[in-house]
């Protein structure tokens, strides 16, 4: 996927200047609770709507190979998100982490639903940190590799829920598919506030997270302003 690309050009500088970025004050290793913690009550409503979903299901239609692309492509794109929430929570042990790799274990069991609706044939999945994807593979590295701070790993939490979005929306885009569609469009809005989330437990660490993938009206639109 071509954003996956685009994010191995971006990720020296967003690490660069984080020892610059946290050295002004001294900020205390628990942040505020209603800044650590994700909105228990959207996450339950975001992820029962995922797994309710097979209550409002439409009759399955044909999927495409472009469908069937997406649909495997993402279904390792959330593991990726889950297996590096869970390598950075095991490091720094910060809910943010914990919370929001629940919330990607229950996305990848989302697509995996679909796929099982339309028979898709799937690869064996792989333990915690491997994956088929050779690009998806290399960026699980880099980035549990480089993000050297706990600044750093909230970078990377911010910058993995961009590159969802802007796969996200490319596989809606590209689908006729209604089961497609609206999964896809679930995950997209939980993305968004994950996304947030890194962004505000940044903000509170004084450090001003600026978009890499999404122009900055999209960005700004996830921010509420």
């Amino acid at each position: 996927m071509k954003s996956i690309n685009i994010v191995f050009t971006t990720l020296f500088s967003l690490f660069l200047f984080a020892s610059c970025d946290a050295k002004a004050t001294d900020i205390n290793n628990d942040l505020m609770t209603d800044t650590e913690l994700i909105n228990a009550e959207n996450v339950a409503m975001l992820d029962q709507s995922l797994v309710s979903f097979t209550a409002n299901q439409t009759v399955p239609c044909d999927v495409t190979e472009t469908d069937i692309e997406h649909l495997l492509f993402m279904l390792e794109e959330e593991k990726l998100a889950h297996d590096v929430y869970i390598y950075f929570n095991e490091k720094y042990n910060r809910r943010v982490f914990q919370n929001i790799s629940k919330s990607e274990a229950m996305h990848q069991k989302a697509v995996m639903y679909l796929i099982n609706l339309f028979g898709v044939k799937t690869p064996e999945q792989k333990p915690v940190g491997e994956f088929h994807n050779a690009d998806l593979q290399a960026l699980y590295t880099k980035l549990t590799t480089e993000a050297k701070t706990l600044e750093d790993a909230l970078k990377a939490g911010a910058l993995i829920e961009e590159v969802d979005i802007v796969d996200l929306k490319k596989g809606i885009k590209e689908t006729q598919n209604a089961n497609i569609k609206r999964v896809f469009s679930n995950l997209l809005r939980a993305s968004g506030f994950h996304l947030k989330a890194f962004v505000r437990n940044l903000s509170v660490r004084g450090i001003d997270y600026q978009p890499q993938l999404l122009s900055q009206e999209e960005f700004n639109a996830y921010m509420g302003k």
